[in-house]
């Protein structure tokens, strides 16, 4: 009887022994398929890229990788360096990327948001070019240290085009103003 049931009981080791390989044969290391680990130069504004940005560059170098949502990094990169994994269960482990940084060139008018600078005092028709640029600098804090501001024409209209003297920073932003006159003091 026992001998029957030993019989009976082999065949259906054998199916859950094979199952488990097939299932663990599903189970590859990611470093199959991520195999370009060096990405190159990432664009970016920040002094390291993006999770997202690393991931977007991950995918573009590595074929098999394109069309997957599952990868993830799980702290930020720093110091030209990513560890990479995957969502679920298809792959295992981690992988290391490193890449270099490029700073992108930002607008010049993500840091220059106060637009509309009030009132100027001038002894003028319209405020001189360091006027404008003195009044842009008290209420656009990011700028207070800048001295790398410029206004190539005049001011008139009450409006004024001020630009960026290095490659920080593209574009230019034009600010607006009222004219206040002051007494001159010198008309005696």
């Amino acid at each position: 009887n026992l001998k029957h049931l030993f019989f009976l009981f082999i065949p259906i080791i054998l199916l859950i022994s094979n199952n488990s390989l097939i299932f663990a044969d599903k189970e590859k290391p990611l470093s199959d398929i991520l195999t370009h680990r060096e990405l190159g130069t990432i664009k970016t504004t920040g002094q390291q890229p993006t999770k997202d940005e690393v991931i977007t560059q991950v995918k573009k170098l590595n074929n098999s990788l394109k069309e997957s949502n599952l990868l993830r990094i799980d702290n930020d990169p720093k110091e030209n360096k990513a560890t990479v994994k995957y969502n679920n269960n298809d792959y295992t482990g981690e992988v290391e990327v490193t890449f270099t940084v490029e700073n992108k060139e930002k607008p010049l008018s993500d840091i220059l948001t106060h637009r509309e600078l009030g009132t100027i005092k001038t002894t003028g028709q319209q405020p001189t070019k360091d006027e404008v640029i003195t009044q842009v600098k008290k209420l656009n804090n990011s700028l207070k240290e800048s001295n790398l501001l410029r206004i190539d024409n005049d001011p008139k209209e009450n409006k004024a085009t001020v630009k960026y003297n290095n490659n920080d920073y593209t574009g230019e932003v034009e600010v607006t103003f009222t004219v206040e006159k002051k007494e001159n003091i010198n008309d005696n």
